[in-house]
């Protein structure tokens, strides 16, 4: 299946410079445990009522649903990001769709409310 190799492809197409750094930055922080992250979002913004919108990717939420209903009831909003963290610069315009409904669907399925949409990578095509 042509999205599985995505990010592979996008390692020919001159994204090799940007993925070590990019690894670098993303281990670093994932030290933090999400759940630590979310709570200190959380306490940064509420003092002054400001809601955030979490780009969440469908198969993150279904891995830890439990984090994605902490971010529902602390009233933040999750929007789709796709179905797995994919660019969407090296999909067909039809995988893209395919992505975003598979996303639409496993929101729905666990009953979570979505809006707005960012692509990965806040690519766009």
């Amino acid at each position: 299946m042509r999205i599985k190799t995505a990010w592979l492809r996008s390692l020919k197409k001159g994204r090799r410079r940007e993925v070590l750094p990019q690894l670098l930055h993303m281990l670093r922080l994932h030290r933090t445990p999400f759940d630590t992250l979310l709570k200190n979002i959380f306490e940064a913004t509420e003092p002054y009522q400001a809601k955030f919108t979490f780009p969440v990717t469908a198969s993150a939420a279904l891995r830890k649903p439990e984090l994605t209903r902490e971010i529902l009831r602390a009233g933040h909003e999750v929007a789709v990001h796709g179905f797995r963290h994919i660019s969407y610069g090296y999909l067909s315009k039809q995988e893209q769709e395919n992505d975003i409904r598979k996303a639409i669907a496993a929101f729905k399925r666990m009953g979570v409310p979505v809006y707005g949409f960012r692509a990965p990578y806040n690519f766009y095509t």
